[in-house]
């Protein structure tokens, strides 16, 4: 609500935050997630030879269960050696199998393990995506933000929104940059989450984004951000240009943080 404005009638209920259903990674181990991430040690020469072994093996597209035995032995590698084995299944015709390698590499945190995402992300297979993005959440490093920032219009739900919720974990930089482009996607599930972001960090710059959802091609979409400037202005809009329209007139009696300074402005006599 605006400071110094008492609610007007017939106000809108609050907006509620947008919960979206969306499906983990089916492979994913819930330990790791709730885990600190891990750092690879150095490889060893040991290591780097049983990698080259398993990587030999891996070449001849085995069966899925063989593929799953001889990852067991790779679980032990605790080095970037785990790369190599990872990307060679990565090659495998069987989804099933990508998925299971992506796994060896789930809940380590380094720089090297974005090349190997990004190639899992070009995957036809949607599970192959949701578990690359498992992944992606446990890297830091700033070179994986794009790879986020991308998977925002993933054509599957799940990918989308594990994207959104890593990179909003992010530091504020890249969380910004996530919620603006959700706030402004075509797809209805970004939008909506992306709005309810916007009504969490209320400012000068969330509103113009608000505003631009009014003309969304999802009636939810324009509903919620409706609602959200009705709440925020106590006006209601019929379209993006009605709303900037009276936004430009009306800015200046608005802080940064959308508290009202001119409350004289809006009442009525």
């Amino acid at each position: 609500m605006l400071a110094g404005c008492g609610k007007p009638e017939n106000t809108p209920a609050p907006v509620a935050p947008s919960v979206v259903t969306y499906e983990r990674g089916r492979m994913s181990v819930p330990a790791v997630a709730g885990s600190p991430s891990r750092n690879f040690s150095v490889p060893s020469p040991a290591e780097k030879a049983v990698a080259r072994q398993l990587c030999d093996q891996l070449k001849q597209n085995l069966p899925v269960n063989r593929v799953q035995e001889l990852l067991s032995d790779a679980r032990t590698l605790e080095s970037p050696a785990l790369l190599d084995v990872a990307s060679q299944v990565l090659t495998h015709t069987d989804p099933e199998a990508r998925i299971l390698g992506l796994t060896l590499v789930e809940g380590f945190d380094s720089p090297d393990i974005v090349s190997l995402v990004n190639r899992a992300m070009k995957d036809a297979n949607d599970d192959v995506r949701i578990e690359a993005m498992e992944v992606a959440q446990h890297v830091t490093d700033a070179s994986v933000y794009p790879l986020l920032l991308a998977a925002m219009e993933d054509s599957n739900l799940s990918v989308r929104q594990l994207a959104l919720q890593t990179a909003t974990s992010r530091p504020d930089e890249i969380k910004s940059q996530a919620i603006v482009r959700a706030a402004t996607s075509t797809f209805e599930d970004m939008a909506n989450a992306g709005l309810a972001h916007l009504e969490a960090r209320p400012s000068k710059m969330s509103i113009s984004l608000a505003m631009r959802a009014l003309d969304h091609t999802h009636q939810s979409v324009r509903q919620q951000a409706h609602e959200l400037l009705f709440l925020t202005t106590h006006q209601s809009f019929r379209s993006h240009a009605d709303a900037q329209a009276w936004w430009t007139r009306n800015q200046d009696a608005f802080d940064e943080d959308l508290v009202i300074i001119d409350p004289e402005r809006f009442i009525r006599r």
